[in-house]
């Protein structure tokens, strides 16, 4: 008998605090972690030995679908994966930001800075302070096939 348990079951069992999830339209889930509050650093060596990273969002649509998750389950600010590292602006995976029109940008200290999000508000704070975080995970679709003793796959 072949078990399998989904991604998505295993990042919503964590006993770590996970209290809401939604879809990101890239085939990606983020959960708020409201009971659980770590530096920027933290939140991401978290999400990383439980398999994920903090959110990464690609454009203003998934900046939107986040805003609209904080907005009717958050009162605190929490970790994106955005920072700023010496002068450019990365995501927790190590992608460089390429569409900005969607976010503030920092002000022009050489100080690392670490985004957060609010409701509908994305600032920057100083990524040694202990906030709630927002992790995202992938979606996946395993198909099992095996085949009988009958000669005939079975899905």
């Amino acid at each position: 008998m072949l078990v399998y348990q989904s991604l998505n079951t295993l990042f919503t069992s964590l006993s770590s605090g996970v209290c809401c999830t939604a879809a990101l339209s890239r085939l990606r889930q983020f959960h708020l972690y409201e009971n659980k509050t770590l530096n920027w650093t933290d939140a991401q060596d978290f999400c990383r030995e439980n398999y994920t990273d903090l959110v990464t969002l690609y454009n203003q649509e998934e900046s939107e679908q986040l805003k609209q998750l904080m907005a009717s389950n958050s009162s605190y600010k929490a970790w994106i994966g955005l920072h700023r590292k010496e002068h450019s602006l990365k995501w927790s995976n190590g992608d460089t930001v390429n569409d900005t029109a969607w976010l503030p940008l920092p002000s022009p200290s050489t100080e690392p800075m670490c985004a957060t999000i609010l409701k509908d508000n994305t600032t920057w704070e100083n990524c040694t302070e202990q906030k709630n975080f927002v992790t995202e995970s992938h979606c996946s679709l395993l198909v099992f096939r095996r085949y009988t003793h009958s000669g005939k796959w079975r899905f």
